[in-house]
């Protein structure tokens, strides 16, 4: 169990380190040379160990942003890595929401389905989709405040 938490901790951190240097303005192929040098670097499982919680892991999180950011920061501009940081940020904080909030969260966001279809599609009343989106856009607003 433990072994799967650190592998899913790890993959998001992979997908963190991406998505601020891709949104950096940094191509695919450093981007994914950024994120092998941290992966490979020693400290880089002392980073990923802690995160057992999600609390744990949005602790490594912000170990992994700061050193993202200490190697971006030199050569980009400071606006634009804040902007790449909050977005992954953002992304991460909705794939920490619990499932049914996640579902609610995407299909209203991203695919535009009102709180009248998404409780048809899944049974639940529209009542309940909107405390579950209340929820999750609370949830997420929160702690992508502190970035």
């Amino acid at each position: 169990m433990a072994e799967e938490t650190d592998i899913s901790v790890a993959d998001r951190m992979d997908s963190v380190i991406h998505r601020i240097a891709r949104e950096a303005g940094l191509s695919r192929a450093r981007s994914g040379r950024l994120r092998r040098r941290l992966a490979e670097s020693p400290r880089w499982q002392a980073l990923i160990a802690p995160a057992r919680t999600d609390h744990g892991a949005r602790r490594v999180r912000a170990r992994v942003i700061a050193e993202v950011r200490a190697e971006l920061a030199p050569r980009t501009d400071t606006s634009t890595l804040q902007r790449a940081v909050h977005t992954a940020v953002l992304l991460d904080e909705v794939s920490l929401l619990p499932p049914r909030q996640r579902y609610a969260l995407w299909s209203a966001a991203i695919e535009g389905r009102p709180a009248a279809d998404i409780a048809r599609r899944t049974g639940w009343t529209a009542s309940q989709v909107h405390r579950l989106l209340g929820s999750a856009l609370t949830t997420v607003t929160v702690r992508a405040q502190r970035w």
